[in-house]
């Protein structure tokens, strides 16, 4: 149960990055069209830091573990959990990835 507090835990809080991150992007401008100067320095480098957790694997490993837990221990609101916040995960990632190519200017 201990990896389970941990997975929620970690989803928490990368979800509430990049959630942060995706309001902000837009307010702040792309790299070509800059809205507010002081903003986008600081979304710059929230998005770095967004997607340097995106490309972390924690998300997979964690997800197969605490999957692996629920089953086993016969948890259905777990196994639930589980199963959506790795497809809830995927969608937020490459929203990020977009949004930070946006910010950027370009690949």
């Amino acid at each position: 149960m201990r990896i389970q507090k941990c997975y929620i835990g970690y989803c928490a809080v990368t979800w509430l990055l990049w959630v942060t991150t995706i309001v902000l992007v837009p307010i702040s401008g792309g790299a070509f069209d800059v809205h507010n100067e002081a903003l986008y320095d600081f979304v710059n480098k929230l998005s770095n830091i967004s997607v340097l957790i995106s490309w972390i694997p924690a998300h997979p490993i964690l997800f197969i573990l605490s999957l692996v837990s629920s089953i086993k221990n016969k948890l259905k609101g777990y196994i639930a959990f589980n199963i959506s916040s790795i497809l809830f995960t995927t969608f937020l990632s490459i929203i990020v990835l977009a949004f930070h190519v946006w910010l950027i200017g370009g690949v």
